[in-house]
């Protein structure tokens, strides 16, 4: 770890921890984790990114040892998990890390126990452990690009 990757990290938890998204939700006037609020931001979400359905490749996950780092609302991981795969999550931050698993749970998904707070720089798992890596717009947030993109490819 860096010299300074603690305060580092300790500044990207408690930044991240308000959900990577909560300004577009705020902007559809959603307030409540529920159902239809869940799906009312992930159409808007995946408006703004529709590249990101060729991206995910839905139709090849099922059956996949996937990992997401940087949960942010849950849309991809809620879509990751609804197609097939046996979804992990990894967040720095308690908020991501406690939207993603209500999520899961308010879809009947299961694998909560999965979703963990953790840095991209110091992933809980062992080496080859996914078949599977998605993160979007969160590596050079972590102070360490090249020690986090080693990461990925050492899971």
């Amino acid at each position: 770890m860096i010299p300074d990757q603690a305060r580092v990290d300790a500044q990207n938890a408690a930044f991240w921890d308000e959900l990577c998204g909560s300004g577009l939700a705020l902007s559809l006037g959603i307030t409540t984790v529920d159902r239809e609020s869940l799906r009312r931001f992930d159409a808007a979400y995946m408006s703004m990114y529709p590249y990101l359905w060729r991206y995910l490749e839905l139709d090849r996950v099922r059956g996949n040892q996937v990992l997401e780092i940087g949960l942010g609302y849950g849309t991809v991981g809620q879509l990751l998990a609804a197609a097939g795969a046996a979804y992990h999550g990894a967040d720095i931050a308690p908020g991501p890390v406690e939207m993603m698993r209500e999520r899961l749970r308010l879809e009947g998904l299961g694998g909560e126990e999965r979703i963990q707070q953790a840095s991209a720089l110091d992933l809980p798992y062992e080496d080859a452990s996914f078949d599977r890596v998605y993160t979007i717009g969160c590596l050079h947030h972590t102070g360490d690009l090249t020690k986090s993109v080693s990461e990925v490819h050492r899971v």
